[in-house]
C-alpha cells in the first residue's frame, strides 16, 4: 500500500473484531515504525508499552478508559501506551549520555555536549508540550504502519493518567521518577462493511485548510 492509500484508508475505529489477532511480525513491524520516528535533537524521549493480555486490558479498560474507550480497549486486539520521558528526567546527565554518547566518543566532547544540551532543554518553558509533541510523531507513524498493514486504530488521550502510570508500574518495567503516559493506542481489526464500526470522514475544504504561499 502506498503512503497515500494508507492515509486514505485509516480512519478511528469505533467497534473492533476481538476474535481477529494481530500476528506477531505485524505487530513487531508497526512498534518498529514508532521507533524509527523522528525526534527532535535526536533525543528519543518516548517509549511504547504493548498490552496483549486480555485479563490486563480488561482492568485497563476498567480502571483507566471511561466510556465508549472502555469498549474499544476491551475489543482490541492490543493496546499501546505511548509513554514520555519525565522532564526532570529528560536533563539529567545519566539520560543525556545515554542518548548522545552513542554518537559522540570522546568524554570531554561528550561532556560539553550534555552541557549544551541542559542549558537549551532547561530554557524551554514547558518540557511536558516538547516530550508530547514527539510522542504524537511517534503515534503518526505507528497509525500509518498499521493502515499499511489493513489493522485498524484509535487514538486515546481522555484517560486517568495517574492510575494508567500506577496500573504499569504494578505489571509493567514502568519507572513513574522517569515515564509517565502521554497517549493510549487501540489497535486491531474490524469489519470493513459494518459503517457503525467507525466515524465518517468528514474533513473542511483544502482550500481553508491549506494556504500555498509562492
Amino acid at each position: 500500500m502506498t503512503v497515500k492509500n494508507a492515509i486514505n484508508w485509516r480512519k478511528t475505529i469505533k467497534k473492533y473484531d476481538s476474535s481477529k489477532t494481530i500476528n506477531d511480525n505485524d505487530l513487531l513491524t508497526i512498534i518498529e515504525a514508532g521507533r524509527l520516528a523522528p525526534c527532535s535533537l535526536g533525543l528519543e524521549v518516548t517509549n511504547v508499552l504493548t498490552i496483549t493480555n486480555k485479563e490486563l486490558k480488561t482492568k485497563f479498560a476498567e480502571e483507566v478508559m471511561s466510556g465508549s474507550n472502555q469498549e474499544k480497549v476491551q475489543n482490541a486486539n492490543c493496546i499501546m501506551i505511548i509513554a514520555g520521558i519525565n522532564p526532570e528526567y529528560l536533563v539529567s546527565t545519566e539520560f543525556l549520555t545515554t542518548r548522545l554518547e552513542r554518537n559522540i566518543a570522546q568524554p570531554d566532547v561528550l561532556k560539553k555536549t550534555i552541557d549544551k544540551y541542559q542549558t537549551f532543554l532547561t530554557q524551554k518553558k514547558d518540557l511536558f508540550t516538547f516530550v508530547s509533541e514527539q510522542a504524537h510523531i511517534v503515534t503518526s507513524f505507528i497509525t500509518l504502519q498499521a493502515a499499511d498493514l489493513k489493522i485498524g486504530s484509535t487514538i486515546m488521550g481522555g484517560f486517568d493518567v495517574k492510575k494508567c502510570n500506577d496500573l504499569l508500574s504494578e505489571h509493567c518495567f514502568f519507572n513513574q521518577d522517569k515515564l509517565y503516559s502521554i497517549l493510549v493506542l487501540a489497535l486491531g481489526y474490524y469489519d470493513e462493511t459494518d459503517e457503525k464500526t467507525s466515524l465518517p470522514r468528514v474533513r473542511i475544504d483544502f482550500n481553508e485548510f491549506a494556504k500555498i504561499i509562492k
